[in-house]
């Protein structure tokens, strides 16, 4: 199925499923309305693009695979499991300074997540795996899953 949405052109996906060309972007790739399907396109960017945006085009296309799959598991009628965000209640940085600072992110949304060296990047991405309730070399107190 994740294939066959790369045979579709611009157009079509833009009216039925523009989640697709959300994620795309996230990476850097925009695609040019007309029939030539999104698979014909990226065949079309030189090999050095995609050293550009630090991505191969085989890792790129199996990257939107994996968020396809996911896409499905929340779509599932009946999921239990189904979480629809989770919200980040700031703890404290690595001197130990209280942050006051909430982060939400929704179900099928594309976060990017920057900074330099040592900004906590890494720390932030395991709280979250983690499931910080207060118990994370942070401190961050608490992600409520809704």
């Amino acid at each position: 199925m994740k294939n066959d949405i790369l045979l579709k052109n611009f157009v079509t996906l833009k009216q039925e499923m523009p989640y697709v060309l959300d994620f795309f972007t996230h990476y850097g790739v925009s695609f040019q309305p007309g029939d030539l399907s999104l698979a014909g396109q990226l065949d079309n960017f030189p090999a050095d693009f995609f050293e550009d945006i630090g991505i191969g085009k085989a890792e790129l296309i199996q990257s939107f695979e994996a968020y396809m799959q996911n896409r499905e598991l929340l779509e599932t009628p009946g999921n239990a499991q189904r979480i629809h965000s989770i919200t980040i209640i700031g703890g404290k940085d690595k001197n130990g300074t209280p942050e006051d600072k909430t982060l939400t992110l929704n179900a099928g949304s594309i976060t990017s997540i920057v900074g330099p060296t040592g900004s906590g990047k890494s720390r932030l991405l395991a709280d979250i795996e983690w499931l910080a309730q207060g118990d994370t070399p942070t401190g961050a107190n608490d992600i409520d899953k809704q």
